[in-house]
């Protein structure tokens, strides 16, 4: 992660609400409306119908080899869908889950 991008990055979202709430509707702007020589990909997302409350996107942003992920978030409502609240520079690591897979359900109905 650059430090320099992500001051760029920090610098440009702060004053920009409208710009962030987009990043939550996965609408993809413009690339003459980011700083100059910086590129944006949705890297994953979270939330909406049927997941719960709460809702989020990752972007990465790049600028040559520098990159910088930010997380926009908020929460998500069936009757008019989401309401952005913030944004934060994230980092990507690996992260080990034990899920259970289900091998014999009882018959109680």
């Amino acid at each position: 992660m650059s430090d320099d991008l992500q001051k760029v990055m920090v610098d440009f979202f702060e004053p920009n609400r409208d710009f962030c709430d987009s990043r939550m509707e996965d609408y993809v702007h413009s690339m003459e409306e980011l700083p100059s020589g910086v590129s944006s990909m949705m890297m994953e997302s979270h939330g909406g119908e049927n997941e719960g409350s709460d809702y989020w996107t990752v972007w990465e942003f790049s600028r040559g080899n520098e990159k910088v992920y930010i997380k926009f978030f908020g929460f998500y409502a069936s009757h008019y869908g989401t309401d952005y609240l913030g944004f934060a520079v994230v980092r990507p690591f690996e992260k080990t889950v034990i899920d259970f897979e289900e091998i014999y359900r009882g018959r109680h109905e």
